[in-house]
């Protein structure tokens, strides 16, 4: 991300100091002042830079000694384990505090590939070949809809938290080699709970097909408090009237009566938009490995592909509801896009530094630039943008979906829902 600021250099830098401590203050609550500094320093290092390299850092900084002491200082404050502890937890809790009962909690995992790397600590494998070498990260962000512009009294100060359409709420980094690794799904799972901890059920966890896997749907599925709707592997199994089939077979099986029309912004530099007709519909399911706990399969069919999406959520005959499902995962795709390119846009794969600790320490500090980033200006001037409704002739790098349906449409699905 970059800001756009004042011509005037010195009016530049105040507004720029003022996001930071805007951003950092209650965030840092509970550090002391040395790392709650160090805080404010690296955020405007990493936003002025563009990149997470201590070097970039210290050359921003501009102090009146030699940049290898301030490298050395940045560094040697990294390490401070506190940082991310305390990052971290106020993340939580400020985030929690903006869901609403049917805000969606996008899991955002990405590799942190380390090519030429040998020396840093813990260096695992990130692929099943053992052939890419890095580290794996998974964020949680809340999107849309949140609770907007409310005012929260942190130590005796009011602030306000504008309207914004996503948030980070938790993030992890981690390496298979390291001795706190206990599993992927394990460390997700961690995650997720950390949030309902919180929140509670508000919340609806929306995830693609990387997270159809029973070691995660069978916990989420026998929690009270867990909601989810996630995209289904085509072999996948589930149950359907008491007999296993593959998602391949429900697919054909379902019927998909109610329907809408998705417009798609084209990808690149393109500004055409176009649009497809799609059908929808669902069936009753069951995990075979939870046969006790009645899920829903929403088919929607019309793209490229089928798509399948497995959620707790109750559903019935009515195009509205079913369409829900369908918008949310939609608009979990676009989230993803835009924080992700957040992510890379400073260069996080190119972070040098040899511990594990500071590797951790700065995975948290890039969440509290995306928590900055959703501040200033109120989460709408990222780079991809998070727009979510037909609108034509505008430049946008990835694909955006909007689902609406005639008039005629919905007086047809409203009489036969009547009639069902």
């Amino acid at each position: 991300m970059r800001y756009t600021f004042s011509p005037d250099v010195q009016d530049r830098e105040n507004q720029f100091l003022e996001k930071i401590r805007a951003t950092t203050g209650h965030l840092c609550n509970g550090l002391g002042k040395v790392d709650a500094r160090f805080v404010e320093e690296a955020i405007f290092g990493i936003a002025e830079s563009g990149s997470v390299r201590l070097t970039s850092i210290s050359r921003v900084l501009g102090e009146d000694i030699a940049l290898h002491a301030t490298h050395k200082r940045l560094s040697r404050n990294l390490a401070h384990e506190a940082i991310g502890q305390v990052l971290s937890k106020n993340l939580l809790t400020f985030g929690t505090q903006q869901l609403m009962d049917n805000s969606l909690l996008l899991p955002n995992c990405m590799d942190v590939e380390k090519k030429y790397a040998e020396k840093m600590d813990f260096l695992g494998e990130i692929d099943v070949t053992g052939s890419r070498k890095g580290y794996e990260m998974c964020e949680i962000v809340a999107a849309k809809p949140l609770q907007q512009d409310f005012i929260k009294n942190v130590d005796g100060e009011e602030i306000t938290f504008p309207d914004r359409d996503f948030v980070p709420l938790n993030q992890e980094l981690w390496s298979r080699n390291a001795p706190d690794y206990t599993g992927v799904n394990q460390h997700i799972l961690k995650l997720v709970s950390d949030i309902r901890s919180e929140a509670g059920a508000q919340g609806i966890l929306v995830s693609t097909r990387q997270h159809d896997d029973p070691e995660l749907l069978v916990p989420w599925s026998r929690s009270n408090v867990d909601r989810f709707v996630i995209r289904q592997r085509a072999e996948s199994r589930l149950m359907y009237r008491n007999t296993e089939k593959s998602v391949d077979e429900l697919i054909e099986l379902c019927s998909t009566p109610y329907g809408s029309t998705v417009f798609a912004l084209g990808v690149g530099a393109s500004e055409h938009e176009t649009g497809h007709f799609i059908h929808f519909g669902f069936l009753p399911v069951r995990l075979p490995e939870l046969p006790e706990r009645i899920l829903s399969l929403v088919v929607v069919k019309g793209l490229d592909e089928p798509i399948a999406l497995l959620t707790t959520e109750p559903m019935r005959r009515n195009r509205g509801v079913l369409q829900e499902v369908v918008k949310s995962y939609f608009i979990a795709w676009s989230v993803r896009a835009t924080s992700r390119f957040m992510k890379n846009d400073y260069q996080f794969s190119d972070i040098r530094v040899l511990t594990y600790q500071r590797l951790k320490n700065m995975a948290t500090l890039l969440s509290v630039m995306t928590y900055m980033d959703t501040l200033w200006p109120g989460g709408r001037a990222t780079i991809k943008g998070i727009r979510f409704d037909r609108r034509k002739g505008t430049k946008d790098m990835h694909r955006v979906y909007h689902l609406t349906a005639s008039r005629e449409k919905v007086d047809r699905d409203d009489q036969r829902e009547a009639t069902e």
